[in-house]
Parts: structure tokens; C-alpha cells; sequence
């Protein structure tokens, strides 16, 4: 055999040629996997780093946008921009009481909020929680920190915020549901600002900015796309601030400490907020707790207080300071109030002293108080009621309803009507102060403003309004027992 003959076959070259292959086929796939696997990896940091900010609006019908085209959450999702994406889960006619006929818990837009995964919640409930079917001060504040505390436990840790609900107007479209505009500023507004003091989350006013607007209602109930609007822009600006958790400061100037009140003072107060800080919104007096009149919004903050609005006794009075990132404090005085009640509980008539014309009301619900020449007609007389302290309630005998400040607003020029009486509303409640010769004034106790005649009319049907103290005729009455 030739040893240097060309083999034409052999045993090992064509197995060695295909291992050959075979791994530089598994390599290029092997890179192709690296490749897939890197592209894969930069495109979902890149949707990580742009992942947008949801936000989960959660409430009633107003949040829902009943009877309208362009709700708050869609107003709010064009202000907030394309980093946002904005969840509209408003359930018409839902609370945040679990006893109620429609609780928020039950419906299929909670479930959806949880499930969107928020990283913003804005709650807006109450207005139906107001209704007299299913009031309840307790269950309302355990139930709705309940539902903030089931949002903060979420895994995606949302920052939670609840707002002030907006007012609510007669005529409505839901009269027996809705009865008295003044237990939602009263009543229910007072408990939503507790509740966001007690649960530590922030809040949004959405009440202010809609009190005595009753042109952005188009039912009494609903605002239009325009009051929607006005919601939009008070939640958006809140929702894109900066953080901020230091609280204001705030000094109670006046009254001091142990002071023994008797007639009218001045309750006065120092408010600052932290270098940078989002700065003072406002200052709110409150006795016991409670609201007394508005809030004063503009520095020095002060309010002419009668401590013939309170009991006779022990009393706290406070000023509660708030920064326009919702953070507040408090500081608080010891008083003692001491008032004469001069004024026998029993049925009078009242008489504007400039014009000798005698208070009037018609029987129907909401009707306009006037001054009218007397008769002996009903409508006339008044049955005067001590609730305690220097504070009365007036019912007209004709039809068992109460002297009232319409919509408990605090502005000059509000009308006083009558209203089938609401417990514990201070719109119905007035102090008498008399002026020292056989005149009294008349003050409403929520906003310290006095009943008078209007433009101290001498006319019959001349409205009846509240103003300012000014120390006018038509704003003394002369009361005969009858």
C-alpha cells in the first residue's frame, strides 16, 4: 500500500466536521438569546423609568360626573398630563357608611380601584352620608378611616388624600333625601377634617370654592362641567406639590389663659409656616372644637366673637392653623364663659324698631322671612325657646318651623328664612343681646352676623337678611310677649 496515496474516506473528518458546525450553531444561537435577553432588559427598565402615576379617583355621583360630560377625574387627567393616568371609580348614590343602601365597599368600582394598583388616591364621600336615613357621626369616622387604612395597605403604598365635599342647594331634585343644605357645613365637614386629622392623610378643600355658587349646580346636588372644573383644579395642584409634613405655627394672642368672658371680644391669632414652606391658607376659631363662623383667610387673623354664643361655664377656645399642603396645628386657651339670659322662653312678636313692622313668614318650607304690618294672624308670632346659655331658637306658630340662615352661609346679605327644624344646626340657633333701651339684636350663632331688614326698608315685604353688626335700627326688634 502507498502510504502517501490520497485517502479518498476516512473514519474521523466528517463527525469532526460536523461537531464543528453544530457548536458554532449553538453559539450564534446562544448570542442571539443574549441579544433578545438585553433588548428585553432595556426596553423594560425604559417602561419602568417612564411608568405613569395613577391615580384612583374614588366617590359618589360627583366623582362619577352625573347628568354631565366632563367630570372632575377627566378634567383632572387633562391637567395632570400624559405622566398621569387618571381612574374614574365614582359610584352614584354610594357612601362611605357600611349601613347605608349603597356602601361604598359593595361596588364593583371599589374592587376596581384596588386592582388598579394606584399610587395616588383622592376619596371624595359624604354627600349621600348626610342623608338623615343613614347618618351616624361614629360609624361615618370609623368606616371612612377604614377605607383610607384599606388603601394605604395596598401593595403599590399609595398616598391617600380626602377632600371636603362640596355643598349642596335648594330646590334640589331630591328634597326628601336632602333636606337641609346647612347639615353638610355644619355637621358633615367638620367630621371629614377630623378624619383627616386622625388618620394623618392630607386634605384637599373642595367646599369653599362651591359655597354660595349655586350657579355651578345644575340640580342643587351636581355640579356642571364648569363647578366639575373648579374641583379639577383645587385636586390637581395638590397632587403635583411637593411634599411637605411640617406643620405651621400657631399662637393664640387673645383671649388669655383662665379668661373670664362676659360680652363681646376679639379672639386674635399668629400663624407661620416654614422657611419654603407652602404658606398659610387660612386660621379657624373654633369653641370646644367646633367651627365659630369661617375661616379667616387673611393675616392678622381675628374674628369679633359674643361669648353669649356659648354656655354658661368652662370652654376651650382654639385657633387651628393650616398650610396650603393641609399640614395643621392647634393652640388652645382655657375661658369661662358667664352670660345673663334676660329673655323667657314663650311666644312673641318681633318688631323691626325703624320701621314698626312685625317679622312674617309664610308656612311653606323655605320661605323668605319679611317685616309686614302686624295682625293677629299666626305667621306673626314667634315661640322663643332657651336652648341653653344665651341661645334660643325661634318657631314660627303658624307652621312649626324655625327662623333660619339660608344654607348656613355666613355672608352678608344671606336670606333668613323659615325650615322645618334641624337638631344641632347653628343656623337656627341665635343669641338675643339686648341693646339697654327695650331693644334687642338678633345674632346667628354660626356666623356672628345679625338679622336685619334689608337696606333698613320701611316697606311691607321687605326681606329679611343677616349683616354685619353695625349698630343700625334695622337691625334692633323690640319682643311682646303674646
Amino acid at each position: 500500500m502507498n502510504p502517501f496515496k490520497e485517502k479518498t474516506t476516512t473514519v474521523g473528518c466528517a463527525p469532526r466536521g460536523h461537531q464543528i458546525f453544530s457548536k458554532m450553531k449553538n453559539y450564534l444561537q446562544h448570542l442571539q438569546f443574549i441579544k433578545v435577553a438585553l433588548v428585553a432588559v432595556f426596553f423594560g427598565s425604559l417602561s419602568t423609568a417612564h411608568a405613569l402615576v395613577k391615580v384612583a379617583c374614588v366617590g359618589d355621583s360627583i366623582t362619577h360626573g352625573y347628568g354631565i360630560s366632563n367630570p372632575y377625574p377627566t378634567q383632572l387627567q387633562a391637567i395632570l398630563g400624559g405622566g398621569y393616568q387618571v381612574g374614574n371609580y365614582g359610584r352614584s348614590g354610594s357612601t362611605a357608611l357600611r349601613q347605608s343602601d349603597n356602601p361604598y365597599w359593595n361596588s364593583t368600582e371599589y374592587n376596581g380601584s384596588l386592582q388598579f394598583a394606584p399610587n395616588i388616591v383622592v376619596i371624595m364621600l359624604g354627600t349621600n352620608d348626610s342623608k338623615p336615613a343613614f347618618w351616624n357621626a361614629t360609624n361615618f369616622n370609623t368606616d371612612y378611616r377604614d377605607l383610607i387604612a384599606t388603601y394605604q395597605n395596598l401593595p403599590s403604598s399609595p398616598e391617600v388624600y380626602i377632600c371636603l365635599i362640596a355643598p349642596y342647594y335648594l330646590p334640589n331634585a331630591w328634597p326628601a333625601d336632602f333636606p337641609n343644605p346647612s347639615f353638610i357645613q355644619n355637621t358633615v365637614v367638620p367630621a371629614v377634617r377630623n378624619i383627616a386629622t386622625q388618620a394623618g392623610v392630607k386634605l384637599i378643600d373642595n367646599n369653599t370654592p362651591l359655597l354660595n355658587n349655586s350657579q355651578y349646580f345644575g340640580d342643587g346636588i351636581h355640579p356642571t362641567n364648569q363647578g366639575a372644573g373648579i374641583i379639577a383644579n383645587r385636586v390637581g395642584p395638590k397632587l403635583t406639590a411637593p411634599n411637605e409634613f411640617i406643620a405651621p405655627t400657631v399662637t393664640l394672642t387673645a383671649p388669655a389663659e383662665g379668661a373670664v368672658l362676659t360680652a363681646s371680644d376679639t379672639l386674635s391669632a399668629n400663624a407661620s409656616d416654614e422657611v419654603g414652606g407652602s404658606g398659610i391658607v387660612g386660621v379657624q376659631f373654633k369653641l370646644d372644637g367646633k367651627d365659630i363662623a369661617a375661616e379667616d383667610t387673611t393675616a392678622p387673623y381675628s374674628l369679633n366673637w359674643n361669648s353669649a354664643f356659648a354656655s354658661n361655664g368652662a370652654h376651650v377656645l382654639s385657633a387651628v392653623a393650616r398650610d396650603a399642603a393641609g399640614n395643621t396645628s392647634t393652640a388652645s386657651v382655657n375661658i369661662t364663659a358667664q352670660n345673663v339670659s334676660s329673655i323667657a322662653n314663650g311666644t312673641y312678636k318681633l318688631t323691626a324698631r325703624h320701621s314698626g313692622k312685625a317679622l312674617y313668614a309664610a308656612s311653606t318650607n323655605g320661605s323668605q322671612v319679611e317685616q309686614k304690618t302686624a295682625t293677629g294672624s299666626p305667621n306673626f308670632k314667634w315661640t322663643v325657646q332657651n336652648l341653653g346659655g344665651n341661645q334660643y331658637s325661634l318657631t314660627c306658630a303658624a307652621s312649626g318651623r324655625n327662623l333660619n340662615v339660608a344654607y348656613a352661609s355666613t355672608a352678608n346679605g344671606a336670606n333668613v328664612i323659615v325650615w322645618t327644624p334641624t337638631p344641632g344646626s347653628d343656623n337656627e340657633k341665635w343669641t338675643i343681646q339686648a341693646t339697654g333701651d327695650g331693644y334687642y339684636t338678633l345674632t346667628a350663632v354660626h356666623s356672628g352676623k345679625l338679622m336685619e331688614v334689608t337696606g333698613a326698608s320701611t316697606a311691607n315685604g321687605a326681606d329679611v337678611i343677616q349683616w354685619s353688626a353695625i349698630g343700625a335700627p334695622n337691625q334692633q326688634w323690640s319682643l311682646q310677649l303674646q
